[in-house]
Protein backbone atom coordinates (compact mmCIF):
# COMPACT_ATOMS: atom_id res chain seq x y z
CA UNK A 1 0.00 0.00 0.00
CA UNK A 2 1.25 3.50 -0.78
CA UNK A 3 2.28 5.76 2.13
CA UNK A 4 0.84 9.25 0.88
CA UNK A 5 -2.57 7.91 2.46
CA UNK A 6 -0.93 8.29 5.72
CA UNK A 7 0.77 10.99 5.48
CA UNK A 8 -1.12 13.25 3.82
CA UNK A 9 -2.93 16.02 6.11
CA UNK A 10 -6.77 17.07 6.42
CA UNK A 11 -8.25 19.71 4.01
CA UNK A 12 -7.06 22.85 5.68
CA UNK A 13 -6.91 26.25 4.37
CA UNK A 14 -4.78 28.03 7.17
CA UNK A 15 -5.69 31.58 5.63
CA UNK A 16 -9.38 31.20 5.82
CA UNK A 17 -9.93 29.67 9.50
CA UNK A 18 -7.56 31.97 10.11
CA UNK A 19 -10.04 34.38 9.91
CA UNK A 20 -12.73 32.91 10.64
CA UNK A 21 -11.21 32.51 14.79
CA UNK A 22 -10.06 35.81 14.24
CA UNK A 23 -13.36 37.71 13.38
CA UNK A 24 -15.11 35.06 16.02
CA UNK A 25 -12.68 36.39 18.83
CA UNK A 26 -13.55 40.45 17.76
CA UNK A 27 -17.23 39.30 17.50
CA UNK A 28 -17.33 38.27 21.00
CA UNK A 29 -15.37 41.34 22.28
CA UNK A 30 -18.02 43.65 20.96
CA UNK A 31 -20.96 41.29 22.33
CA UNK A 32 -18.92 42.08 25.39
CA UNK A 33 -19.05 45.79 25.21
CA UNK A 34 -22.28 45.80 24.03
CA UNK A 35 -23.71 44.33 27.39
CA UNK A 36 -21.13 46.69 29.57
CA UNK A 37 -22.68 49.36 27.40
CA UNK A 38 -26.57 48.33 27.49
CA UNK A 39 -26.44 48.10 31.16
CA UNK A 40 -25.88 51.64 31.90
CA UNK A 41 -29.50 53.17 32.64
CA UNK A 42 -28.22 56.92 31.30
CA UNK A 43 -27.54 55.27 27.30
CA UNK A 44 -31.47 54.57 27.65
CA UNK A 45 -32.76 57.48 28.54
CA UNK A 46 -33.56 58.83 25.37
CA UNK A 47 -36.08 55.75 24.81
CA UNK A 48 -38.04 56.73 27.69
CA UNK A 49 -37.63 60.19 29.44
CA UNK A 50 -38.47 60.66 32.65
CA UNK A 51 -41.45 63.06 33.49
CA UNK A 52 -39.47 65.50 34.87
CA UNK A 53 -37.19 65.67 32.45
CA UNK A 54 -39.79 65.96 29.70
CA UNK A 55 -41.59 68.72 31.69
CA UNK A 56 -38.59 70.93 32.32
CA UNK A 57 -36.53 70.32 29.28
CA UNK A 58 -38.00 73.02 26.77
CA UNK A 59 -37.80 72.43 23.10
CA UNK A 60 -35.68 74.54 20.63
CA UNK A 61 -39.04 74.51 18.72
CA UNK A 62 -40.82 76.54 21.99
CA UNK A 63 -38.79 79.68 21.78
CA UNK A 64 -37.64 79.57 25.32
CA UNK A 65 -34.39 79.33 25.74
CA UNK A 66 -33.02 77.80 28.98
CA UNK A 67 -30.63 80.26 31.26
CA UNK A 68 -26.95 80.38 30.85
CA UNK A 69 -25.35 78.57 33.97
CA UNK A 70 -21.98 79.03 35.37
CA UNK A 71 -19.24 76.68 35.08
CA UNK A 72 -19.68 75.54 38.49
CA UNK A 73 -23.59 75.79 38.52
CA UNK A 74 -25.66 73.08 38.13
CA UNK A 75 -29.60 73.47 37.30
CA UNK A 76 -31.99 71.56 39.96
CA UNK A 77 -35.76 72.19 39.26
CA UNK A 78 -38.31 72.36 42.01
CA UNK A 79 -41.03 73.67 42.61
CA UNK A 80 -41.41 77.09 44.48
CA UNK A 81 -44.89 76.44 46.26
CA UNK A 82 -43.70 72.95 47.78
CA UNK A 83 -40.82 74.77 50.17
CA UNK A 84 -43.59 75.72 52.86
CA UNK A 85 -44.42 71.65 52.72
CA UNK A 86 -40.58 70.72 52.60
CA UNK A 87 -39.44 72.88 55.61
CA UNK A 88 -42.54 71.43 57.50
CA UNK A 89 -41.36 67.80 56.43
CA UNK A 90 -38.07 68.61 57.74
CA UNK A 91 -38.90 70.26 60.54
CA UNK A 92 -40.67 66.89 61.57
CA UNK A 93 -37.56 64.78 60.47
CA UNK A 94 -34.95 66.36 62.67
CA UNK A 95 -33.81 64.33 65.95
CA UNK A 96 -36.29 64.47 68.69
CA UNK A 97 -33.17 65.61 71.74
CA UNK A 98 -32.87 69.44 71.39
CA UNK A 99 -28.59 69.40 71.81
CA UNK A 100 -29.07 67.04 68.57
CA UNK A 101 -31.41 70.03 66.02
CA UNK A 102 -29.19 72.32 63.96
CA UNK A 103 -30.64 75.89 63.53
CA UNK A 104 -33.15 76.08 60.57
CA UNK A 105 -31.66 79.07 59.28
CA UNK A 106 -28.59 77.58 59.32
CA UNK A 107 -30.70 74.79 56.71
CA UNK A 108 -31.90 77.01 54.91
CA UNK A 109 -28.60 78.96 53.63
CA UNK A 110 -27.49 75.71 52.24
CA UNK A 111 -27.62 75.57 48.33
CA UNK A 112 -27.36 72.56 46.11
CA UNK A 113 -26.57 74.47 42.79
CA UNK A 114 -22.88 74.70 42.86
CA UNK A 115 -19.90 72.88 42.90
CA UNK A 116 -18.52 72.20 46.66
CA UNK A 117 -18.90 73.95 50.07
CA UNK A 118 -19.92 78.16 49.31
CA UNK A 119 -19.29 80.53 51.96
CA UNK A 120 -23.39 80.66 52.98
CA UNK A 121 -23.16 77.01 53.74
CA UNK A 122 -20.01 77.21 56.68
CA UNK A 123 -22.33 77.79 59.31
CA UNK A 124 -24.20 74.49 58.73
CA UNK A 125 -21.20 72.76 57.66
CA UNK A 126 -19.48 73.73 61.18
CA UNK A 127 -22.84 73.12 63.18
CA UNK A 128 -23.13 69.83 62.05
CA UNK A 129 -19.32 68.52 62.89
CA UNK A 130 -19.48 70.03 66.45
CA UNK A 131 -23.05 68.95 67.08
CA UNK A 132 -21.58 65.54 65.91
CA UNK A 133 -18.30 65.77 68.28
CA UNK A 134 -20.29 66.78 71.36
CA UNK A 135 -22.71 64.38 71.17
CA UNK A 136 -22.40 61.05 73.23
CA UNK A 137 -22.06 58.73 70.52
CA UNK A 138 -24.96 56.54 71.72
CA UNK A 139 -27.30 59.12 71.64
CA UNK A 140 -26.55 60.00 67.83
CA UNK A 141 -26.79 56.32 67.13
CA UNK A 142 -30.27 56.31 68.82
CA UNK A 143 -31.05 59.50 66.48
CA UNK A 144 -29.52 58.08 63.53
CA UNK A 145 -31.96 56.89 60.91
CA UNK A 146 -31.79 53.82 59.08
CA UNK A 147 -34.29 53.73 56.55
CA UNK A 148 -33.46 55.88 54.08
CA UNK A 149 -31.88 54.98 50.92
CA UNK A 150 -29.68 56.30 48.45
CA UNK A 151 -32.39 57.57 45.79
CA UNK A 152 -34.57 59.20 48.88
CA UNK A 153 -31.22 61.35 49.97
CA UNK A 154 -31.17 62.40 46.07
CA UNK A 155 -34.38 63.11 45.13
CA UNK A 156 -35.41 64.71 48.23
CA UNK A 157 -32.06 66.28 49.82
CA UNK A 158 -34.06 69.42 50.92
CA UNK A 159 -36.13 67.32 53.15
CA UNK A 160 -33.66 65.11 54.80
CA UNK A 161 -30.98 67.69 55.38
CA UNK A 162 -30.05 67.97 59.13
CA UNK A 163 -31.12 64.73 59.78
CA UNK A 164 -28.65 62.03 61.65
CA UNK A 165 -28.55 59.47 59.11
CA UNK A 166 -26.64 55.44 59.67
CA UNK A 167 -24.49 54.37 56.90
CA UNK A 168 -22.16 51.36 56.69
CA UNK A 169 -20.07 50.53 53.89
CA UNK A 170 -16.49 50.22 52.38
CA UNK A 171 -13.99 53.68 52.64
CA UNK A 172 -12.07 54.34 50.07
CA UNK A 173 -9.81 57.45 49.27
CA UNK A 174 -9.10 58.86 52.97
CA UNK A 175 -7.29 62.31 52.84
CA UNK A 176 -6.82 65.03 54.68
CA UNK A 177 -8.95 68.35 54.38
CA UNK A 178 -7.79 71.79 55.68
CA UNK A 179 -11.31 73.34 57.68
CA UNK A 180 -10.49 76.54 57.07
CA UNK A 181 -11.29 79.60 59.35
CA UNK A 182 -13.71 78.54 61.64
CA UNK A 183 -14.10 79.74 65.45
CA UNK A 184 -15.08 76.01 66.99
CA UNK A 185 -11.65 75.04 66.69
CA UNK A 186 -11.31 73.13 64.01
CA UNK A 187 -8.06 72.49 61.82
CA UNK A 188 -8.09 69.91 60.26
CA UNK A 189 -10.94 67.40 59.24
CA UNK A 190 -11.39 64.12 56.85
CA UNK A 191 -12.47 63.20 53.86
CA UNK A 192 -13.42 59.41 52.62
CA UNK A 193 -15.84 58.53 50.12
CA UNK A 194 -18.16 55.49 50.93
CA UNK A 195 -19.64 52.44 48.68
CA UNK A 196 -22.45 50.82 50.34
CA UNK A 197 -24.04 47.59 49.22
CA UNK A 198 -27.82 48.80 48.45
CA UNK A 199 -26.26 51.83 46.32
CA UNK A 200 -23.81 49.83 44.46
CA UNK A 201 -19.85 50.57 43.27
CA UNK A 202 -21.33 53.63 41.28
CA UNK A 203 -22.49 56.08 43.64
CA UNK A 204 -20.57 56.81 46.52
CA UNK A 205 -21.09 58.68 49.65
CA UNK A 206 -18.92 61.93 50.91
CA UNK A 207 -18.14 61.76 54.36
CA UNK A 208 -16.53 64.30 56.59
CA UNK A 209 -15.33 63.97 59.93
CA UNK A 210 -13.31 65.64 62.22
CA UNK A 211 -10.95 62.82 63.18
CA UNK A 212 -10.02 59.39 62.85
CA UNK A 213 -9.96 56.20 64.51
CA UNK A 214 -6.17 55.71 66.07
CA UNK A 215 -3.79 53.80 63.22
CA UNK A 216 -6.81 54.17 60.84
CA UNK A 217 -4.63 54.77 57.20
CA UNK A 218 -5.27 57.29 54.38
CA UNK A 219 -4.21 57.61 50.78
CA UNK A 220 -6.53 56.60 47.86
CA UNK A 221 -5.45 52.82 48.32
CA UNK A 222 -7.51 52.51 51.63
CA UNK A 223 -10.06 49.75 51.48
CA UNK A 224 -11.79 49.75 54.69
CA UNK A 225 -15.25 49.12 55.78
CA UNK A 226 -16.62 51.48 58.32
CA UNK A 227 -19.93 52.55 59.72
CA UNK A 228 -20.88 55.92 61.35
CA UNK A 229 -24.11 58.15 62.35
CA UNK A 230 -23.30 61.29 60.84
CA UNK A 231 -25.69 64.29 59.70
CA UNK A 232 -27.15 64.35 56.18
CA UNK A 233 -25.33 68.17 54.84
CA UNK A 234 -26.77 68.33 51.49
CA UNK A 235 -26.57 66.74 47.70
CA UNK A 236 -22.74 67.64 46.82
CA UNK A 237 -21.64 68.45 43.42
CA UNK A 238 -18.17 68.00 42.46
CA UNK A 239 -16.58 67.88 39.22
CA UNK A 240 -14.77 64.85 37.73
CA UNK A 241 -13.19 64.59 34.08
CA UNK A 242 -16.22 63.30 32.59
CA UNK A 243 -18.67 66.16 33.89
CA UNK A 244 -20.31 67.67 37.11
CA UNK A 245 -21.56 64.56 39.44
CA UNK A 246 -23.65 64.56 42.80
CA UNK A 247 -23.68 62.59 45.86
CA UNK A 248 -24.90 62.59 49.38
CA UNK A 249 -22.51 64.61 51.49
CA UNK A 250 -22.58 63.29 55.16
CA UNK A 251 -20.85 65.23 58.26
CA UNK A 252 -20.18 62.99 61.25
CA UNK A 253 -17.57 62.71 64.24
CA UNK A 254 -15.64 59.88 63.85
CA UNK A 255 -16.03 56.07 61.88
CA UNK A 256 -15.66 52.88 63.41
CA UNK A 257 -14.09 49.62 61.84
CA UNK A 258 -16.47 46.89 61.39
CA UNK A 259 -14.87 43.79 62.05
CA UNK A 260 -15.89 40.28 60.49
CA UNK A 261 -17.72 41.77 57.72
CA UNK A 262 -16.90 40.95 53.69
CA UNK A 263 -16.27 44.03 51.29
CA UNK A 264 -18.91 45.62 49.39
CA UNK A 265 -20.81 43.33 46.85
CA UNK A 266 -20.65 44.74 43.20
CA UNK A 267 -22.68 47.33 41.75
CA UNK A 268 -25.02 46.78 39.05
CA UNK A 269 -22.34 48.33 36.72
CA UNK A 270 -19.39 46.00 38.58
CA UNK A 271 -16.11 45.11 36.04
CA UNK A 272 -15.80 42.19 37.67
CA UNK A 273 -16.20 40.19 34.73
CA UNK A 274 -13.95 42.51 32.20
CA UNK A 275 -10.39 40.10 33.53
CA UNK A 276 -12.43 36.83 32.63
CA UNK A 277 -13.32 37.70 29.06
CA UNK A 278 -9.77 39.21 28.67
CA UNK A 279 -8.57 36.22 29.75
CA UNK A 280 -11.03 34.51 27.12
CA UNK A 281 -9.86 36.52 24.37
CA UNK A 282 -5.93 36.13 24.95
CA UNK A 283 -6.48 32.05 25.42
CA UNK A 284 -8.39 32.39 21.78
CA UNK A 285 -5.32 34.48 20.51
CA UNK A 286 -2.83 32.43 21.90
CA UNK A 287 -4.07 29.21 20.75
CA UNK A 288 -4.55 30.79 17.14
CA UNK A 289 -1.12 31.90 16.81
CA UNK A 290 -0.16 28.13 18.52
CA UNK A 291 -2.37 26.46 15.61
CA UNK A 292 -0.34 28.89 12.93
CA UNK A 293 2.84 27.97 14.40
CA UNK A 294 2.62 24.23 13.93
CA UNK A 295 0.95 24.27 10.44
CA UNK A 296 4.37 26.26 9.68
CA UNK A 297 6.12 23.74 10.69
CA UNK A 298 7.63 21.11 7.92
CA UNK A 299 6.67 17.68 9.08
CA UNK A 300 9.25 15.65 10.81
CA UNK A 301 7.95 11.94 9.83
CA UNK A 302 10.87 9.70 8.60
CA UNK A 303 10.14 8.91 5.03
CA UNK A 304 9.10 5.42 4.30
CA UNK A 305 11.80 3.56 2.80
CA UNK A 306 11.17 1.93 -0.28
CA UNK A 307 10.19 -1.33 -0.88
CA UNK A 308 13.26 -3.94 -2.11
CA UNK A 309 13.19 -5.17 -5.94
CA UNK A 310 12.27 -8.63 -4.98
CA UNK A 311 9.02 -6.95 -3.14
CA UNK A 312 8.46 -4.95 -5.51
CA UNK A 313 5.42 -5.60 -8.70
CA UNK A 314 7.81 -4.65 -10.96
CA UNK A 315 10.70 -6.27 -10.01
CA UNK A 316 11.75 -9.95 -11.27
CA UNK A 317 9.77 -13.17 -10.43
CA UNK A 318 10.47 -15.31 -7.47
CA UNK A 319 11.29 -18.79 -8.11
CA UNK A 320 9.22 -21.03 -5.91
CA UNK A 321 10.78 -22.96 -2.96
CA UNK A 322 12.65 -26.44 -4.31
CA UNK A 323 10.63 -29.98 -2.84
CA UNK A 324 12.06 -31.51 0.02
CA UNK A 325 11.62 -34.70 -1.44
CA UNK A 326 14.18 -34.27 -4.33
CA UNK A 327 16.17 -32.78 -1.67
CA UNK A 328 16.31 -35.99 0.40
CA UNK A 329 16.44 -38.11 -3.11
CA UNK A 330 19.74 -35.90 -3.80
CA UNK A 331 21.26 -36.81 -0.83
CA UNK A 332 20.89 -40.39 -0.35
CA UNK A 333 22.76 -40.80 -4.12
CA UNK A 334 25.51 -38.96 -2.38
CA UNK A 335 26.32 -41.43 0.24
CA UNK A 336 28.79 -44.33 -1.02
CA UNK A 337 27.17 -47.74 -1.15
CA UNK A 338 28.68 -50.64 0.85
Amino acid sequence: MSSDSRSRRPPYNPVRDRRRITAAILSLAVVLIAISEARKPENWRWLAPGPTEAKHNPSPASGTAPDVLAPDEVRIVSSPDDRESRAALRERHQPAQASLRIPAEYLDAVEETRVGVRATERPAYFAMLSTARAARPRDLAAAARRDLPFLSLMNDSAEHRGEVIWIEGELRRVEPLEAGPNEDGFGQLYEGWLFTDEAGRTNPYRIVVSELPEGFPQGTEVRERVRLPAYFFKRYIYATAHGQHAAPMLIGSRWTRVVGRGHTTSGPASPSWWPWALALISAGWIGLQFARYRLSRPSRRPPTPPLPPELSADGPAIAPPPDPREFLKHLAEQIPQP
